[in-house]
């Protein structure tokens, strides 16, 4: 029998108010990391710029790193 999986994500700021979320059915984070960071980006003050990221290594890719390093 199938069961369909759903994936949490959720980002949060300095002073640990959860700024961004999101639920997928995707089968791992790896495609998560930048609409993430995009959506939390959006969601604090624009005159502010997140400096740092810290995910888990199932977010690992190569465009991830590249994504987090511009």
């Amino acid at each position: 029998m199938f069961m369909p999986r759903f994936r949490f994500q959720s980002s949060f700021v300095e002073n640990l108010h959860e700024n961004a979320c999101d639920v997928t059915d995707e089968s791992n984070d790896k495609k998560q990391f930048e609409p993430m960071l995009e959506q939390a980006q959006e969601n604090v003050c624009q005159d502010k710029k997140i400096k740092s990221a810290l995910a888990n290594s199932s977010y690992y890719s190569e465009s991830n790193v590249g994504f987090a390093f511009v």
